[in-house]
């Protein structure tokens, strides 16, 4: 597993979504990556600011079989997806599914502009 974390203060309401948001996350992939049994998998996972509009992003990745078509076209989540959503919606963010060599999820969170 990679991980590139930059060092970002967010208000205490924001990382306990995204210490969540990232539990998921990563327990789905190593779940669904470490099932197939062929061979050394990698999960990356980049945690960033962004200035424009100011926001925390969340990119989980993984080189595994990748999602379901009812899961990247949103209309069947499992538990973990559904907490993530609900989250993600809670703080007015975004959140992309996809299939890119594997599976990723990249979850944007806005941030307050008074920090």
């Amino acid at each position: 597993m990679s991980h590139k974390l930059e060092d970002i203060t967010v208000p205490v309401r924001l990382s306990v979504a995204i210490g969540i948001v990232y539990n998921e996350l990563i327990t789905n992939s190593a779940k669904y990556v470490l099932s197939d049994n062929t061979g050394p998998r990698e999960i990356d996972v980049i945690l960033d600011e962004r200035d424009d509009p100011p926001a925390v992003q969340l990119s989980v990745r993984d080189d595994g079989p990748g999602f379901p078509p009812a899961i990247v076209n949103r209309k069947q989540f499992g538990y973990g997806l559904t907490v993530v959503e609900s989250l993600v919606s809670q703080h007015e963010g975004t959140l992309v599914v996809e299939n890119t060599l594997g599976a990723r999820v990249t979850v944007t969170l806005p941030l307050p502009q008074t920090r």
